[in-house]
């Protein structure tokens, strides 16, 4: 719930369906943090992604289901906890549309931007699925992360936590819709051209603030957590946390890294450009690998302290910041845009959870019952 808040107060502009183009809704446009691409990057996909854990969520639900055979408690948990955070994402964007309306100087009337941008999204997915070929290749050009060039993926990869239909000329900020025909879709074309040409921070030789901090924290991060795994021999829990931090940075770069798969799914006979095929297997490597782990846990009583450790701090760290609930609840929120006229959230769902749910029955529920 958390992890989802922060993400929505964090949203951009053009995700909460505001007109100005603003990468923090919440902030003033002068603000310096809203041309700091490596700093939105972290806090959505590295903080809020890693804070959030979709595997443990689903290990936790089961286990009790498997172990304790309460299954009715189970399904209400998985409702329960769909809906609180999707409440508290909802919540969050709130908090942005509040502060940009009430306390920024630049402030818009809230509620026609937003009645304008939900009538825009149902306009671009209806042109998208009737065959406009202009319309589904300019949008599919903009998914397809993996063709783009680095300045490209890092303003794409600025998007995977803030997804919307209607990117102007499916690239960056702003709430226009595509259309082929407009003038509006020109612009937007344009302006997305030559945001492309702008060398961004991610990409720069020189070392920024942002990048001298990181680097300090991540220095100093390390070395406190490898001097807590050395050191901590009076409680092993401690000593887990410390390695669960060692762990944590594979997980977030690994899922990182499969988010270029969002809206590019192939098969031999043509693309799934909707489902955001990266970040459901992020959730789906978690699930997995946290259920073998926890079987592993079960069925070896007498594993040695350093196995245990070892063991709980995968699941903790790496798996727990490989998967994430925050931008899962972005997606599906996304995709309910567009209802009735489109059935993908519930789709997303329904798919991401029996996909869960079978993997944990496959890698876990063994070792329970046998």
């Amino acid at each position: 719930m958390l992890g989802s808040f922060v993400i929505g107060v964090f949203a951009a502009s053009s995700t909460v369906g505001l007109a100005n183009e603003k990468e923090f809704a919440l902030l003033p446009s002068s603000h310096p943090w809203q041309n700091n691409l490596n700093l939105q990057i972290g806090i959505r996909t590295g903080f809020c992604g890693c804070l959030t854990t979709f595997s443990s969520w689903m290990l936790e639900l089961m286990t009790l289901a498997i172990q304790n055979n309460q299954w009715v408690n189970a399904a209400v948990g998985f409702i329960v906890g769909l809906y609180s955070a999707i409440g508290s994402y909802m919540v969050g964007i709130h908090v942005a549309l509040y502060v940009d309306r009430w306390l920024l100087p630049d402030s818009e009337d809230v509620l026609m931007e937003e009645e304008r941008f939900r009538a825009q999204e149902i306009e671009v997915y209806r042109s998208g699925s009737s065959g406009d070929g202009e319309t589904e290749a300019a949008m599919n050009g903009a998914n397809h992360l993996g063709q783009l060039s680095p300045q490209q993926e890092a303003l794409e990869e600025l998007e995977m936590d803030l997804p919307r239909l209607n990117r102007p000329g499916g690239g960056v900020g702003g709430t226009k819709p595509h259309s082929p025909n407009s003038e509006e879709a020109e612009k937007g074309r344009k302006t997305f051209k030559s945001l492309l040409e702008i060398e961004t921070p991610a990409f720069r030789m020189k070392m920024t603030k942002t990048d001298l901090l990181a680097a300090m924290l991540a220095v100093s991060l390390t070395s406190g957590a490898v001097l807590g795994v050395v050191y901590q021999k009076q409680h092993p829990w401690l000593r887990t946390i410390w390695l669960s931090l060692l762990f944590a940075p594979a997980g977030c770069l690994l899922r990182w890294q499969l988010s270029r798969l969002n809206y590019a799914l192939r098969f031999c006979h043509g693309a799934i450009t909707w489902f955001p095929s990266g970040t459901f297997a992020a959730n789906m490597l978690g699930t997995a690998s946290t259920s073998g782990l926890q079987s592993i846990i079960v069925r070896s009583p007498n594993l040695s302290m350093w196995g245990t450790v070892a063991t709980t701090a995968a699941q903790t760290g790496f798996c727990g910041s490989l998967s994430t609930v925050s931008t899962f609840v972005t997606e599906i929120v996304k995709f309910l845009d567009v209802f009735p006229d489109s059935l993908h959230a519930y789709w997303y769902v329904l798919l991401s959870f029996a996909t869960a749910i079978a993997f944990v029955f496959a890698l876990f529920s063994w070792s329970v019952w046998s």
